[in-house]
């Protein structure tokens, strides 16, 4: 599957443009959204597109920019330019930069469509030169083997590493696993390995002896205790007679996979299925009426707002092929509309979420569209809270019972501002604020003095040793203690044991 971020600060635009296209119809899917270039190119690092429409004026990066910096990552990138500026000069550098797509607002019906089916026709020969390469490298080793045939039966499968982190560098062990599985045997060759991605070709003699190869790939995955550890989705493509037929597999395989979004993580899926399924697909429409979320919210009436995206789901689930790419616009119909709320209550956005558009990123990036709805009611809720407090006029209640908690754990290390927040259901930012409009300090700082002032009460009435009251109050090293005790105090803990009671340190 072919994944396309769409990038234009005008939020209808954008939208209409996931609507107005099938996109399952031409063997693509909508990645994510993006209202400005430096949003776009975070959706470009996060999910490596194959094509990229955007706008060439944008908030923060313009369109020009973002496509030079975009290459950087991913040189291969396709670019689809939508722009209601006319001017040589821009389509002048934007040939430049390699993109020779360029379309001028307003679009008639067919011609986005278009230039994304010429974009997939390069895409879908560069892939198979590229898959042709390779197969020159397998036939090279199958040579040795007596009972190789070009023509036997083959398919592709995709393994995806679900929790794939590049910052940790989590996918060696990983692969390690894979390929221990794959090494040895004669009928399994690994075609690609990728962003917590294996791709293999599995062959065979005929289709049964394919399908038993392939069922006892997948048995012996799943049941390895090393690889169990992982949560891994399989995506198992068609099966194809002749290897020179091997690129028609693998596109059923990436098809097939990236139904976790809809299904759900840690599974296996055929992509047989999956036709099975879209026959037996509800035609009707599905809209849902999302007016009932912002109803819920304003109300304040938590009991609806979950009961409401429960429906969403079922409701997005019943739009089979095109749930990925309705989900993402519905759902930034509704965080979208949820801030407009914010405001026209005589709140603001920034104070609720201190970046609301990496908010809406974190929301999007979700893997499956039950977490990502999931994600969505997370930050309704806090959005819900925030306006109960405004409509109550009860900031400074929540600030004593935030002090409260704060006196009740100061043994608790892992005591936090983004924790304290999270149990009250707001955000960090929010917290903050309240912090700000009720006080003179910061919540670290009243942290710290709380802190302090128990270790204090301890060393006057207590016989515990000083880094038994280090760990009382929450520290776990007593050299940073000691010197957060003195940067407080003026003294030393020991010191200030000696002063109040003139006695020994213990």
């Amino acid at each position: 599957m072919i994944k396309v971020v769409i990038a234009d600060d005008e939020q209808l635009f954008r939208e209409g443009l996931v609507a107005d296209v099938n996109w399952d119809r031409i063997g693509m899917s909508v990645a994510g959204l993006a209202s400005d270039g430096r949003e776009a190119l975070e959706m470009v690092r996060m999910h490596k597109p194959d094509i990229v429409v955007t706008d060439i004026r944008m908030p923060y990066i313009d369109g020009l920019e973002f496509i030079s910096e975009a290459k950087e990552i991913k040189p291969d990138i396709h670019f689809i330019i939508i722009s209601g500026h006319d001017e040589f000069e821009y389509a002048r550098k934007a040939v430049r930069l390699g993109v020779s797509e360029f379309l001028l607002k307003p679009l008639d019906d067919y011609e986005l469509e278009n230039a994304l089916l010429k974009r997939k026709e390069l895409i879908d020969k560069n892939r198979k030169t590229s898959i042709e390469n390779t197969l020159r490298d397998i036939l090279l080793r199958l040579e040795k083997r007596a009972d190789f045939n070009s023509s036997d039966n083959f398919r592709i499968i995709v393994i995806q590493m679900d929790d794939y982190n590049t910052s940790t560098g989590n996918a060696e062990d990983f692969y390690k696993c894979l390929e221990r599985h794959t090494a040895s045997a004669e009928n399994i060759f690994v075609l690609e390995r990728r962003n917590g991605e294996l791709i293999i070709t599995v062959s065979a003699p005929n289709g049964s002896l394919l399908a038993k190869n392939t069922r006892n790939l997948i048995k012996t995955l799943r049941g390895d205790d090393f690889c169990s550890k992982y949560s891994i989705t399989i995506g198992i493509g068609d099966p194809v007679e002749g290897i020179e037929n091997l690129n028609t597999s693998r596109i059923t395989a990436e098809n097939a996979v990236s139904r976790k979004f809809l299904k759900g993580k840690n599974m296996t899926f055929f992509h047989e299925d999956h036709e099975d399924e879209k026959l037996e697909e509800n035609t009707e429409s599905n809209a849902f009426d999302y007016s009932i979320i912002l109803s819920a919210l304003k109300t304040g009436n938590a009991e609806e707002l979950g009961s409401c995206i429960e429906s969403l789901i079922k409701n997005t689930a019943r739009m089979g092929k095109d749930s990925f790419a309705y989900g993402l616009m519905i759902t930034g119909n509704i965080f979208s509309e949820s801030l407009k709320i914010v405001d026209l209550a005589g709140g603001s956005s920034a104070e609720l979420f201190e970046n609301a558009m990496e908010v809406y990123r974190q929301i999007t990036s979700r893997p499956t569209m039950e977490e990502m709805f999931n994600e969505l009611k997370k930050n309704l809720s806090m959005i819900m809270s925030y306006l109960s407090m405004r409509r109550g006029g009860s900031q400074q209640l929540l600030l004593d019972k935030v002090i409260a908690h704060m006196k009740q754990n100061l043994s608790d290390s892992s005591l936090s501002l983004q924790g304290t927040a999270d149990k009250f259901n707001i955000s960090s930012g929010h917290l903050c604020n309240i912090f700000s409009n009720y006080g003179d300090e910061t919540f670290k700082e009243m942290l710290t003095r709380f802190r302090i002032q128990k270790a204090q009460d301890l060393i006057a009435a207590s016989d515990f040793m000083i880094y038994e009251i280090c760990y009382e109050v929450g520290y776990n090293n007593p050299a940073y203690f000691n010197s957060v005790f003195k940067k407080q105090t003026g003294l030393s803990p020991g010191a200030y044991k000696k002063k109040i009671t003139g006695g020994n340190l213990k």
